[in-house]
């Protein structure tokens, strides 16, 4: 619920309705992304799971994040726009942290930036 509640703060639409609207649009990585993600070589460990899709074309993408047994979601809205030099993007880029607990995601955020980078 609070996840629906702070999505609908950022985009003006429950995740529900979000996800309808962007069929096509959106891409889920899987629970063991991010968990590969930040493993040695973590870069190199995960470089192939977007090989058949360009996730720069996409709206938004979900990371979901299993950290001690507890669960949050990172969302980057527009992850084409990161990489663009602020004066040339077509839109705003973001990057969501979401935690049912209030935690902050500065690291995990920074970790998905580095990793859209990389790419």
């Amino acid at each position: 619920i609070q996840v629906d509640k702070e999505l609908q703060s950022q985009t003006g639409s429950s995740l529900q309705d979000y996800v309808n609207r962007s069929a096509g649009k959106i891409f889920f990585f899987n629970t063991f992304f991010y968990k590969k993600l930040t493993q040695p070589e973590g870069y190199r460990n995960v470089h192939s799971w977007t090989k058949n899709v360009n996730i720069f074309e996409k709206n938004a993408i979900f990371i979901p994040i299993n950290c001690s047994m507890h669960w949050s979601l990172v969302i980057v809205y527009h992850p084409g726009e990161i990489a663009r030099p602020p004066n040339l993007r077509r839109c705003e880029p973001a990057i969501l942290y979401l935690d049912s607990l209030g935690k902050r995601g500065g690291k995990y955020a920074q970790k998905v930036r580095h990793y859209l980078k990389y790419l």
